[in-house]
């Protein structure tokens, strides 16, 4: 790529991630914890998304669909939850559950071909929610969504910012290690209630700066390529919450 098509192909790609900026404003999360749960509710609900969201990735590996369907998924499920019809699922496992299984079928499919059947997601689970139960749930998702259901990830955030590193550009086989530790962190920041209020275009920046550091890219200015529409404040707090953490 001569110096002046990557010029071209840099601005291009900074002026799809401003377009990417502007829709994700209107798929803001707020922290409906706050709202409608108590602590012990809080507590539960911690552990039951981290469940549902290994489910659905196993769901998703299983029939060799994109992972990153799940993240939508779940952005479904957080925004439902902070409409008025959302406080009862959050005080019911069982509701909770029946909606990440209906919102990740919705998910598969908008954004997924071949789709799932309800029928599928019954034998899946075997058995204890009903076709009918799925489909009358998805109807009550869409209108409390208002039908807005193209939600821009963090893992599409991460294609677009690895793509403004000038050696990603020269060496495929770098940049598909890059991709794949930044990808691991925007999966594991999706099981993370607290992050749920962190847009995905801030997980993706700090996914992709740990990975470039992992790499041995530490003197790249991610952040200066960013400038025009990321803040820096936002950095040094929350990406401790993405790295790998100890066992011990």
């Amino acid at each position: 790529m001569t110096p002046e098509n990557e010029s071209v192909y840099v601005g291009d790609t900074i002026s799809t991630l401003k377009a990417m900026k502007q829709q994700e404003l209107r798929y803001v999360c707020q922290d409906y914890c706050i709202l409608h749960a108590s602590d012990k509710n809080s507590k539960t609900l911690r552990e039951d998304r981290k469940l549902m969201v290994k489910w659905c990735y196993n769901v998703l590996d299983f029939f060799n669909l994109h992972r990153e369907t799940g993240a939508i998924a779940m952005a479904y499920v957080d925004r439902y939850l902070q409409t008025p019809f959302g406080p009862e699922y959050l005080q019911d496992t069982d509701k909770y559950q029946l909606l990440c299984i209906t919102s990740l079928y919705l998910a598969i499919k908008v954004h997924e071909s071949p789709t799932l059947t309800p029928g599928a997601f019954v034998e899946i689970g075997r058995g204890h929610y009903s076709a009918d139960q799925i489909v009358a749930l998805e109807s009550k998702i869409l209108e409390g969504l208002q039908w807005r259901v193209n939600p821009p990830t963090a893992l599409s955030f991460v294609r677009h910012l690895l793509d403004l590193v000038p050696s990603m550009a020269h060496d495929d086989g770098i940049k598909a290690t890059a991709y794949m530790l930044a990808r691991a962190q925007t999966e594991r920041a999706i099981g993370e209630q607290g992050l749920m209020t962190v847009a995905p275009s801030k997980i993706a920046f700090v996914a992709v700066r740990n990975a470039l550091e992992a790499l041995g890219y530490c003197d790249f200015p991610l952040y200066d390529a960013c400038q025009h529409f990321y803040s820096k404040p936002f950095l040094y707090q929350e990406v401790h919450d993405l790295r790998p953490r100890s066992n011990n």
